[in-house]
């Protein structure tokens, strides 16, 4: 029976393989000989094995959109600026747009694109003139000397595109990545709508981007005329909803889902502080934080040179004036529930978890500590509770020289803009009696335009080795005398969100009054506790964090020196170089072997004084002693002797200069790597410019020639890392 059953499934079988070929034969000869757009799109999906979730292609046509605009940030604020152009876009030109990753899409359908398709591309350029960590794929991709697209060509002569770049001009590389895919982008015969907008954040980066904006929009007008009745001003991005009863779940700051800007973001581990010191001898006048994290539960490593992110939230005062502003700020109001809608989610994605609470929103997800923008400024005078105010927001939204002298010198906060929009003493203490309230004003309409409260980044100041499962943070507490403004005639003090949130911190731990340097009045006070008292659990304090992989890394042969240049906190990747170095000498004489072959580490460090900020000066003797002499640290006080001989200060590239005979042999020949950490304005080109001319001397040359070869050799092969900051 069993055999007879076979049988007659084989014959069954050919006979259904008989009529399922003739049917496609069939379907095949009806087929028109030009292929579809669908066709080809499979085909290449197939061949280049993309995807369909892949293609923005495909996308742009479900969706009903001609334009793509595409981010590649760091830090959040390209994306912000792709979003924004995206909405300028829909509003203003008439033109259907959505937003999207860099590292969501596939490049290779860049040729499908019809005409009338616009690209905008807003690109950041990361590092030592790098793309960023999710702009890599495409920008190698489209540099690839040998690129092809879905059609099977290297063109793209139908592809009308627009670029803005977000850069520095402090370092060498400025605006590098978005040089580059523009010049590619020409070479394949792409058309550029506009100039190449060139940010600055030296300078001022929003302002090059309303100004490159503007304009490239005007073009885009002038192109396609759009009646003036058919331009919206102010539509929505979000609907919110309370909901009728509470919902099952209610987010109330926590962090365990949404996008920074950057990338998915997973629930940041908090991290139980276990330490927290001072190491600055008289912290009244300045003070820097040495903090300890426990990583043992999170599932997270590190190497020496990798950064730590921590999530701070925004100040209470910011918090309980925004509140008062809109009108939340008694009773239980602030702790309404509020489910938020994307209207469009191609244009604009919920940026934080939702449902939540006004004050979680205020307090955990919406950046409220920084200066905002002119855009913002300039929207909100639409809603403002008099025309008194309206005309001061106007004035401030329409002249870039007066939001600049009343808003960013003296760092104004968004809150602090309203109040004295509306006449408000900023002096007194938030309550309803002193804030006015904006009762237009929307909450959808901040949602959009204020940016996600982003982590702060800290270069790693421990190894692994020698802490396992610590984490170590060394910073600078950041509070300064900001310029005055007209409607506030205080002297101002401008507060680093993140290294105040850690000096909260340790004064919690210690038990120690919160003084700011100015006059003894309260410096900013942030909720340690967290969203529902996470963060806190017997005593003990945890602080949100990530870790995020650097390409700034030791070699791994000891044999190789190492010349590593940071002065102030700049130094803290290095003590934790210096750390591994010593964890791995232990394991070596431990394993009876010893370190006659291994290389020198230099270390130029600088401070203002000796006996002030001389940052973990007891520890470095006794790092030297482990590695038997083969650590050698040079110091450079600026405020104290020996100066030099025309009585000005020494900082470290002088003593880089001093020392040019030994660490040029060391570089040219025994292959010496080269780590600078630190200000990227002055120290790091300082830096590089004395390198330049002790190479040279050491060639037999001139700087020009022979000494930029020597350290363009450096840089190529990556001997030459840097870490540094504007």
């Amino acid at each position: 029976m069993f055999i007879e059953e076979l049988e007659r499934s084989k014959t069954l079988f050919g006979a259904v393989c008989v009529l399922v070929f003739l049917v496609c034969q069939t379907i095949y000869r009806a087929r028109p000989n030009k292929p579809s757009t669908g066709d080809v799109k499979s085909a290449a999906s197939i061949s280049l094995g993309t995807s369909v979730e892949r293609d923005f292609v495909e996308r742009l046509s479900e969706s009903k959109k001609r334009c793509i605009c595409f981010y590649s940030s760091q830090t959040g604020t390209a994306r912000r600026f792709a979003g924004s152009l995206a909405r300028e876009l829909k509003d203003r030109c008439q033109i259907p747009s959505m937003l999207a990753n860099v590292a969501d899409y596939d490049f290779v359908h860049l040729d499908r694109l019809s005409k009338d398709s616009i690209v905008a591309f807003v690109i950041a350029t990361y590092g030592d003139g790098e793309p960023t960590d999710s702009g890599r794929e495409f920008y190698d991709f489209l540099n690839d000397t040998d690129v092809r697209f879905s059609m099977g060509g290297q063109s793209l002569p139908n592809l009308r595109y627009m670029i803005f770049g977000c850069g520095n001009s402090s370092y060498e590389h400025f605006n590098k990545a978005a040089h580059d895919i523009d010049q590619r982008l020409q070479e394949l015969g792409a058309i550029r709508t506009g100039t190449l907008g060139l940010g600055d954040d030296d300078h001022s980066l929003e302002e090059d981007y309303i100004e490159w904006k503007d304009a490239t929009c005007d073009v885009v007008v002038a192109s396609h005329p759009v009646p003036v009745e058919n331009v919206s001003l102010d539509t929505l991005d979000f609907r919110i909803v309370i909901p009728p009863d509470e919902p099952p779940v209610t987010f109330h700051g926590e962090l365990s889902w949404g996008k920074t800007g950057t990338e998915e973001v997973h629930e940041p581990f908090p991290a139980p502080v276990i330490r927290s010191i001072e190491l600055f001898e008289d912290p009244s006048d300045r003070s820097c934080v040495h903090t300890e994290l426990d990583i043992g539960e999170s599932g997270m490593s590190y190497q020496p040179g990798d950064h730590v992110g921590i999530w701070p939230c925004n100040p209470d005062l910011e918090v309980e004036r925004m509140l008062l502003i809109l009108g939340f700020g008694v009773g239980n109001k602030r702790h309404t529930i509020l489910d938020i809608e994307a209207l469009d989610p191609t244009l604009a994605d919920v940026p934080f978890p939702t449902p939540t609470t006004l004050i979680a929103i205020f307090r955990h997800y919406l950046d409220i500590s920084s200066i905002p923008s002119r855009q913002l400024v300039a929207k909100l005078a639409h809603h403002a509770p008099s025309e008194s105010a309206a005309a001061h927001l106007r004035r401030l939204g329409s002249d870039r020289t007066a939001f600049n002298s009343d808003v960013v010198i003296p760092c104004m906060r968004l809150a602090e803009i309203l109040m004295c929009a509306a006449g408000d003493d900023l002096s007194l203490a938030p309550s309803p009696c002193t804030v006015t309230t904006w009762p237009k004003v929307s909450i959808e309409t901040l949602i959009s335009m204020i940016p996600r409260l982003q982590p702060r980044y800290y270069s790693i100041s421990s190894s692994p080795r020698l802490y396992p499962n610590h984490v170590h943070i060394t910073s600078v507490v950041v509070r300064e005398a900001a310029g005055r403004s007209i409607f506030d005639t205080r002297t101002r003090y401008m507060y680093g969100l993140g290294t105040n949130f850690l000096l909260q911190i340790k004064h919690a731990l210690g038990k120690e009054m919160c003084l700011s340097v100015e006059d003894a009045l309260p410096s900013p006070r942030y909720d340690l506790e967290g969203p529902r008292s996470k963060y806190l659990n017997n005593g003990v304090y945890s602080i949100p964090m990530q870790i995020r992989h650097s390409t700034f890394r030791l070699p791994q042969n000891p044999r190789i020196p190492v010349i590593m240049i940071g002065p102030g906190t700049g130094v803290a990747p290095f003590r934790g170089f210096v750390q591994d170095r010593v964890a791995m000498a232990n394991s070596t004489r431990a394993a009876g072997r010893s370190l006659e072959n291994w290389a020198e580490m230099h270390l130029f460090y600088g401070c203002r004084k000796s006996d002030e900020d001389f940052l973990y000066k007891n520890e470095w003797p006794g790092y030297a002693e482990a590695l038997e002499g083969r650590f050698h640290m040079h110091c450079a006080f600026s405020r104290e002797a020996p100066l030099k001989p025309d009585g000005g200060r020494v900082y470290v590239q002088d003593l880089l200069w001093m020392e040019r005979k030994e660490i040029s042999r060391l570089i040219l020949e025994q292959n010496a790597f080269i780590y600078v950490c630190g200000d990227a304005k002055s120290m790091s080109k300082a830096v590089e410019l004395v390198l330049t001319q002790m190479l040279a001397e050491a060639r037999g040359g001139s700087a020009e020639i022979e000494g930029r070869k020597e350290l363009k050799v450096l840089k190529d092969r990556r001997r030459l890392l840097l870490d540094v900051w504007a």
